[in-house]
């Protein structure tokens, strides 16, 4: 899972799927055409309590500082 702007989630989402990865969301404060262009399972727009609820089943979140508590609460690693 991705939680970051819409442009450096379409960056990072790039960047992972060529790697081989598979994305399970990406969550992003607003809108924007650049998440049009993300491939991945589901877009989340809003706050990181909508992004809370979905990486369950995600192994890791890539985030910035704000997602240091979703990823502790959740048992997940994270990738600032």
């Amino acid at each position: 899972m991705i939680a970051t702007e819409p442009n450096q989630a379409l960056s990072l989402a790039t960047s992972i799927s060529e790697a081989g990865a598979k994305i399970k969301a990406v969550g992003s404060p607003t809108k924007s055409k650049a998440l049009e262009k993300v491939t991945c399972e589901k877009i989340i727009i809003g706050d990181f309590e909508g992004v809370e609820r979905k990486p369950k089943e995600a192994d890791m979140l890539i985030s910035n500082f704000h997602g240091e508590r979703i990823a502790h609460d959740l048992h997940k690693a994270l990738r600032v």
